[in-house]
């Protein structure tokens, strides 16, 4: 996933819960997996700033 992604996701209002160091061998590199979640009262505010209500 790339930085922007990652962006979109926390403006969208997930936040970090988990981070497996080196968990994957992708292309010649290693990278981390990041775990996301948001909870639902977190979505719901999220989406009334979004839409302006």
């Amino acid at each position: 996933m790339a930085h922007s992604q990652i962006i979109a996701i926390v403006v969208g209002g997930f936040v970090e819960e988990g981070r497996n160091r080196k968990a994957a061998w992708i292309e010649g590199w290693w990278c981390d997996l990041i775990l996301m979640a948001i909870l639902e009262d977190e979505y719901w505010a999220t989406k009334r700033k979004i839409d302006g209500a």
